[in-house]
């Protein structure tokens, strides 16, 4: 303890006041965090003018902790919850990271970092604003975002407050296929098209449900040759050129790579 207090010192001598504090229970432990962020066109601080997107490398700052991590927004008052691709602004959504754990309402701080914003604005420099052209929605020069951060952390995007600590929080992502009747049987039955291109995912699709604008529902019967046509059959009779739908979810999580980074520290 005697050395620590050395240690402590001597920090305090060169860069300054130190700042300690202490966790609560299961405060060391890592769960998937969500945060309830903002980021509203009448707060100064949060007039970020570049896209932030799912999955993208961001610097968060969850009370007194600040690391980078890859978060993943969604939107929805229930479970499961939708997820979104961009975070726009003038936007409040709900933010989920890997992180260790903490109780709200703790303030939580999202950042751009410094080198993704460089790099975007040396690439994103208009015609416009080389001539001097002030017109705020077109792209904003490297010099513009530079006057937003220091040299070691990114502009502020958004901030907000721990919602809670839960890994069972479903996030869902959805994609809908969609594909051409090229041949009605006579009975109710016919042959799709154009919805997959391979025999095997056909195959794998058999058990997921297909629907149409008109309120048709079927399934898929069996495969018709190697390059994805389908048998199927709906509970009424279709018409040629119909077009059929086929909705399909995948959970997400965010990136694993920020999982092994928070195991690192």
């Amino acid at each position: 303890r005697r050395k620590s207090g050395k240690k402590i010192r001597k920090v305090y001598d060169d860069v300054g006041p130190v700042l300690i504090w202490g966790l609560n229970t299961d405060e060391q432990k890592i769960s998937i965090l969500h945060a309830k962020m903002s980021r509203l066109e009448t707060d100064e601080a949060t007039r970020f003018p570049l896209p932030v997107h799912s999955k993208q490398r961001l610097v968060v700052q969850v009370g007194m902790r600040r690391f980078e991590s890859s978060v993943i927004f969604s939107s929805g008052k229930q479970e499961p919850l939708r997820y979104k691709r961009d975070f726009k602004l003038g936007e409040r959504t709900l933010m989920s990271l890997y992180s260790r754990v903490a109780f709200g309402p703790c303030p939580v701080l999202m950042f751009a970092r410094a080198s993704d914003v460089e790099k975007y604005g040396s690439e994103n420099i208009t015609s416009d604003e080389q001539d001097g052209d002030e017109n705020p929605n077109h792209s904003i020069s490297s010099e513009k975002l530079k006057s937003l951060y220091d040299h070691t952390l990114g502009p502020l995007v958004s901030s907000g407050w721990v919602d809670k600590m839960d890994p069972f929080t479903v996030t869902l992502r959805h994609r809908i296929l969609h594909g051409k009747i090229f041949k009605v049987h006579k009975t109710t039955s016919a042959t799709l098209r154009h919805l997959v291109y391979n025999k095997d995912d056909a195959k794998y699709l058999k058990d997921v449900k297909l629907w149409t604008n008109e309120g048709l529902e079927g399934r898929i019967v069996n495969c018709i040759g190697t390059h994805g046509h389908m048998k199927c059959s709906f509970n009424k009779k279709p018409m040629v050129g119909q077009s059929v739908y086929m909705t399909l979810y995948k959970r997400q999580f965010p990136p694993l790579k920020s999982l092994r980074d928070e195991l690192s520290r």
